[in-house]
C-alpha cells in the first residue's frame, strides 16, 4: 500500500471574523430603594464578568439606570 501525502492550505480568514465584537450590558431596576440598587450592582457584576470572560467579546462598558417615578 503506497502512502499518499497531500499539503492542505488552510483557509484565508476574513478580518472580520477576527475581530473581537464590542459588547455592553445594560443593567435596569425600577425605584431607588437600597434592595433595588444592590439588584443593579448583582446585574452589572454578572453580565459585566460574563463580557470579561467570553474570548471573542471587547468589553465595551455596562449602561446602568434606575428609574425613578416621582409622585405629583
Amino acid at each position: 500500500m503506497q502512502r499518499t501525502i497531500k499539503n492542505i492550505t488552510p483557509l484565508a480568514f476574513r478580518a472580520a471574523e477576527l475581530q473581537a465584537k464590542r459588547v455592553a450590558a445594560y443593567g435596569r431596576v425600577s425605584s431607588g430603594k437600597d434592595a433595588m440598587l444592590h439588584s443593579l450592582s448583582a446585574q452589572i457584576n454578572h453580565y459585566g464578568g460574563l463580557i470579561q470572560k467570553t474570548p471573542s467579546w471587547e468589553y465595551a462598558r455596562v449602561c446602568r439606570r434606575s428609574h425613578h417615578r416621582h409622585k405629583k
